[in-house]
């Protein structure tokens, strides 16, 4: 039977449930043994083989789940592999906090999913004038005019309906599937670095080739950034950039134009193996941190997190206002609240039995069982309608049952009128007895 206090015991029941759920879930390791979708994952788009290489040459490599620490050590380097631009971006003051790191002596290592870049992040490092562009057509892939009060989450659904829009021009709904379930491999092309690259002279002497996969081509137009180092190859007969290296302070800020260089499916291709390991790390033996928790690990993870969904959010919300209208509407609106008494076991006519009896020695039994009558009919029928405390019994009851229920209202009007016009000219036993059982049952 639904009634308010199921639903809110049903709803305190299902946040306990929650709450368990939740603190059970974050005892467990979060990279579901390296089968999950995080970023150390073993699935084509993850990256546990550079991990694992560099864990291989003694490089000291970990993994971080919480958000940004500024305890970091200033002499590690920082990889954030294809961030969520919607944890990262909102995080301003952690985006402080890594320029003062970097500043310190640090180095982090960016890469973006498909050229799209937090501009927040462009904004903090003094980057905004940077654009990911695609490598063959030279275009930009995403437009933004640097106007921080311009509709930045309008021009990103807008980059995504036109991606989606142009690979449904390009490929099918058959074809997409036939290469998931026949697990054919992404075409891969390879490219010569260019001479014109600079300030990477160690990783000029050992790569060759890089390769890119043929449907993800990003590469970066630099602007009129002045970068400390960049890494270009050749397409056809132009130049585009792959990696550029911005140094702030101490340290330095290295963006890569799309992290699908280093995933578990490309590092195997080229040589892009060997760039990734000169990339991340150094001469020093200095440690290598994956962030995980802007990947979105720790907060996918977390069953809580779909409360910071704008639907389930607000459906939340509204829930917890259902219950709350609910309490509101059944607390009395004055007075003390009292501990609620224990029923009278009496029903109306034993009641009346025991005044009838105690009446027959009086001189006007007959008047005065009428009044006892009349006035525990109106007693127990306001009671019965959560009329505790009316002064008016009558016109309150009239009232309320003018509102609910008409019929019932007109047998209760007969019943008083007759109550009334019994006492005033009598009635026979048969009479009574006729009215006292209608009385009985409006009741029930």
């Amino acid at each position: 039977m639904i009634t308010g206090r199921n639903v809110i015991v049903a709803g305190v029941v299902m946040l306990i449930v929650a709450l368990g759920i939740n603190a059970y879930t974050l005892l467990q390791p979060l990279d579901n043994d390296g089968q999950g979708r995080d970023s150390y994952g073993v699935r084509p788009s993850g990256y546990r083989a550079i991990f694992e290489v560099l864990e291989r040459l003694d490089v000291p490599v970990s993994r971080s789940h919480a958000p940004y620490d500024a305890a970091l050590n200033r002499d590690s380097t920082l990889v954030l592999l294809g961030p969520d631009v919607a944890l990262l971006g909102p995080e301003k003051g952690a985006l402080e906090q890594m320029e003062a790191w970097v500043e310190d002596g640090g180095r982090l290592v960016v890469g973006f999913v498909d050229g799209w870049p937090s501009f927040n992040f462009l904004e903090t490092f003094e980057l905004e004038e940077i654009e990911y562009i695609e490598l063959e057509a030279g275009e930009a892939v995403y437009k933004w005019d640097g106007d921080e009060h311009s509709d930045q989450q309008a021009t990103m659904r807008k980059f995504i309906a036109d991606q989606r829009r142009s690979r449904d021009d390009e490929r099918s709904l058959r074809e997409d599937f036939s290469e998931i379930l026949t697990n054919r491999l992404p075409e891969y092309v390879e490219y010569p670095l260019s001479d014109g690259s600079i300030g990477f002279e160690t990783i000029q002497e050992s790569v060759g080739t890089i390769a890119i996969p043929e449907r993800r081509k990003i590469a970066m137009d630099v602007g009129e950034t002045k970068p400390a180092a960049v890494l270009n190859i050749r397409s056809g007969n132009d130049e585009r950039t792959l990696i550029a290296k911005y140094s702030r302070g101490k340290g330095a800020v290295i963006l890569l134009s799309d992290p699908v260089l280093f995933n578990n499916l490309s590092l195997s291709n080229a040589d892009n193996s060997i760039l990734a390991v000169d990339l991340l790390s150094d001469e020093q033996g200095h440690g290598v941190v994956f962030d995980e928790f802007y990947h979105g690990l720790a907060i996918r993870g977390n069953p809580l997190w779909i409360l910071a969904q704008p639907g389930y959010r607000i459906l939340a919300l509204l829930m917890l206002l259902a219950v709350g209208l609910y309490i509101w509407h059944a607390m009395p609106t004055f007075g003390v609240i009292h501990p609620p008494g224990s029923e009278s076991r009496r029903t109306l006519e034993v009641y009346l039995d025991s005044v009838s009896r105690l009446l027959v020695r009086t001189k006007r039994q007959q008047s005065q069982l009428l009044i006892e009558a009349e006035n525990a009919f109106l007693w127990k029928l306001a009671k019965h309608l959560d009329l505790h405390g009316e002064r008016h019994q009558f016109e309150a009851i009239r009232q309320r049952l003018e509102r609910r229920d008409a019929g019932l209202l007109r047998e209760f009007e007969s019943i008083i009128n007759d109550f009334r016009k019994y006492q005033q000219s009598g009635c026979s036993s048969k009479e009574l007895l006729t009215l006292l059982r209608r009385s009985q049952r409006c009741l029930s």
